[in-house]
């Protein structure tokens, strides 16, 4: 087929992941496999989706297409209707088909662990253990279903990975500014790493695959809860949280290495960077400053109706720190402490609820800006044509000329109109304008919550996702200390079928990274094909989570900040 030698191929996940952590650690010789892996094979800074957000780019990884031929922009589905209650990403939206549905059905046997999107596990040829959008661990979350039981029997506990109650953020979200510099939150994101690397090891070493695919999600974890605690001397021989959790991934990465042939394609990916967030731009609050964006009068009946009330469970020893009571602690039985307690508390629910959408001309939603066209939605305002694509022209224009009042900068040089990012059959539900992530200002994050108090806000304390992650490859044929100028993680999934040896997908939105290769590996270049349509194995009409579930995906994204 005129392709590099076929082989055993593994993926490892490493997401948010960034060389502005991994180079300076590798000089310092404090990651000994992923400085081996940048020695014997090529490696790039990975230009992710826009936006950098787990659900689109794992999605576009899984896929190889755009958000657009995917379906997923953001933690929600129907991202352009914000106005009923909130359904959450899952793999039965998933629009397109994935790379080991296509190499099932070429007869490869395929493992994929802890990715994104993937929950409910689907039959396939080969085995799965799904990921964040896992609810909880009551929830089937493996294929087959008994693979839960034998990692359990196998003492791996990966039910725990999902629970609620033992979940990392359910202490940490109960007092930020206290729980995010304590060592003990910290030592709970590494144990709940480490049931997924014994997880990925065991079904390495006991399952038969041809293609692996196991992801960890401690650098962005870490990232989001530790970011501000980098210590920005380099010549500090005193690692912070974030660097040691970079050398816990060194260290699983080097037991794969030990686990897998040597002969084997090795891929590390991340799908998005990480990096400061200082200054949060509140899009919503800027439209409506603008006047593009308009809220109903605020009356006291209007906040009573807007006033809300979740459901919070919280350990006896959060609420006595919440409440300012810690020294109790030493006063109370641990059994008191350790117990977990739900009880109601109030809340202003999302303030989309303030908006006026029949005098609301445009909207923040997924990252980017939504004209309220009139069809796409009940509360419509703008015609399309030509009214469409003057009021976009005239938002572009303004974001572009925006000045930060406090920096004197613009911190959004490029806006893009989506049909200049994305192409494909669901390119009416992106946002109209997207931020040119590649562009944004390092320290800016381009916040599309509705709050309507400021328009910026400053972030001190924690990262948040950047548009370079990283790509590292090694194997037969693979260029040794090779760098690339530019990679996009759309490129993943053609170049993984060009090293296994695979005819690429003609329908694929990327490309073969063919300047990995060493000359004369591949004579006539990747071989494309036409795939045939096929049914995807999806349920579209099912809720998949129930409330309870939706309840427990939605405290673990607010514990992350991804939504109110």
């Amino acid at each position: 087929m005129g392709t590099t030698p076929p082989g055993k191929l593994v993926v490892i996940g490493l997401d948010g992941a960034t060389f502005d952590i991994i180079d300076p650690l590798v000089a310092q010789g404090a990651l000994p496999n992923l400085a081996r892996l940048l020695e014997t094979g090529t490696s790039g800074r990975l230009k992710s989706t826009h936006p950098p957000l787990t659900p689109p780019a794992w999605t576009t990884f899984s896929t190889g297409r755009t958000p657009a031929g995917h379906g997923i922009f953001d933690w929600t589905l129907s991202p352009f209707d914000v106005t009923g209650p909130p359904r959450f990403t899952n793999f039965n939206a998933v629009k397109a088909a994935t790379f080991w549905e296509i190499l099932n059905d070429r007869g490869l046997e395929c493992g994929v662990v802890n990715l994104p999107i993937t929950y409910p596990p689907k039959p396939m040829k080969g085995f799965l253990v799904s990921g964040m959008d896992t609810p909880n661990e009551q929830v089937t979350f493996t294929y087959p279903e008994s693979l839960g039981d034998e990692l359990a029997q196998n003492n791996i506990d990966h039910r725990s990975y999902f629970s609620v109650k033992d979940e990392p953020t359910t202490s940490m979200s109960a007092m930020p500014e206290q729980l995010t510099s304590d060592e003990s939150g910290f030592q709970t994101l590494l144990e709940h790493e480490r049931t997924v690397r014994d997880s990925i090891l065991y079904l390495l070493r006991n399952k038969p695959w041809e293609v692996f695919v196991g992801v960890f999600m401690l650098a962005d974890k870490v990232g989001h809860y530790f970011w501000h605690l980098r210590n920005q001397d380099a010549s500090s021989a005193e690692l912070d949280p974030v660097q040691r959790a970079y050398q816990e991934l060194d260290s699983y990465v080097g037991d794969i290495l030990e686990t897998v042939p040597d002969d084997s394609h090795v891929v590390v990916v991340s799908d998005h960077g990480f990096g400061d967030s200082r200054r949060a731009f509140f899009i919503n609050a800027w439209l409506q400053q603008e006047g593009f964006l308009s809220l109903k009068p605020r009356t006291i009946g209007l906040r009573l109706r807007t006033l809300g009330i979740r459901r919070v469970n919280r350990t006896g020893r959060a609420i006595l720190q919440k409440a300012r009571l810690g020294f109790l602690q030493k006063l109370l039985p641990a059994g008191l402490l350790d117990r977990e307690y739900r009880f109601p508390f109030p809340r202003m629910r999302q303030s989309v609820d303030l908006v006026d959408w029949s005098r609301t001309r445009a909207y923040g939603a997924s990252y980017g800006v939504y004209i309220n066209v009139e069809g796409r939605t009940e509360h419509g305002t703008v015609k399309a044509g030509a009214e469409y694509d003057a009021l976009r022209n005239q938002i572009r224009e303004r974001l572009e000329q925006l000045v930060d009042p406090v920096q004197g900068d613009k911190p959004f040089p490029k806006v893009l109109l989506k049909e200049e990012v994305y192409s494909g059959p669901h390119l009416d539900e992106a946002p109209d304008l997207i931020f040119d992530f590649d562009s944004v200002a390092s320290d800016v994050i381009p916040s599309c919550l509705f709050r309507f108090t400021r328009v910026w806000g400053r972030r001190q304390r924690f990262g948040t996702h950047h548009f370079e992650g990283i790509f590292l490859a090694k194997g037969p044929g693979v260029k040794q200390g090779h760098r690339l100028d530019e990679c996009h993680l759309i490129d993943m999934p053609p170049t993984i079928f060009h090293m296994l040896g695979q005819p690429v997908p003609r329908d694929f939105d990327g490309k073969v990274l063919e300047e990995i290769f060493q000359p004369g590996v591949s004579s006539s270049g990747p071989e494309y094909v036409d795939v045939a349509a096929r049914t995807l194995d999806r349920d579209e009409d099912s809720e998949t989570y129930s409330d309870d579930d939706a309840d427990a995906v939605a405290r673990r994204l607010r514990d992350l900040g991804y939504i109110e």
